[in-house]
Order: C-alpha cells, then sequence, then structure tokens
C-alpha cells in the first residue's frame, strides 16, 4: 500500500486481529542478508534475514526460533537457495 501521510510504499504484516501490525519501508531496504547463527550452549541454529539501509545501517532482523518448526526452515532454507546468502536493491 501507500503511506497516506508520506506518499512511500508500504508492506504491512498483520495478526488477523489487527492486534499486531508491522511496517516495512521496501524502498529503504539496500540489501537483505540471510544469516545462520549456531547457538552451541542450547544445540539450536537462528535463523536471520537482516534488512539493511545503503549506509548497512539495520532496518530489522527477522529471526526464525529453532523450535523444529519443519515447515519454517524448508522455506528459509529455499530462500537461501533462491537467493543466496545475500541480496541487493534490484537483484531480485
Amino acid at each position: 500500500s501507500t503511506s497516506p501521510k508520506t506518499g512511500e510504499r508500504l508492506v504491512t504484516l498483520a495478526s488477523d486481529d489487527r492486534s499486531f501490525e508491522f511496517h516495512l519501508k521496501p524502498d529503504a531496504i539496500a540489501r537483505v542478508i540471510f544469516a545462520e547463527v549456531d547457538k552451541p550452549d542450547s544445540g539450536k541454529t537462528l535463523r536471520i534475514v537482516r534488512m539493511l539501509r545503503e549506509d548497512d545501517g539495520p532496518i530489522c532482523s527477522l529471526i526464525l526460533a529453532d523450535g523444529g518448526d519443519d515447515e519454517a526452515v524448508s522455506w528459509y532454507k529455499a530462500m537461501t537457495i533462491r537467493y543466496g546468502y545475500e541480496v541487493r536493491s534490484g537483484d531480485a
């Protein structure tokens, strides 16, 4: 959608009951990094999608918790196969 205040493009992720909303300005994203971080103390792997500005400043990070959800892990792996571990704006 488009922000009624600024005219910028927005992507909104929201829960069905609208108790949670997350607004993202896709034009501000210069690159996306897919990172996997092993946590040896817990034996878990964090799968992280980092969205960065042109100056490499962070916009947000989405973290897929290692909870044994095979569908979520498969989605993450499919994204890395399709795009690699780094995507620059305009590449996809």
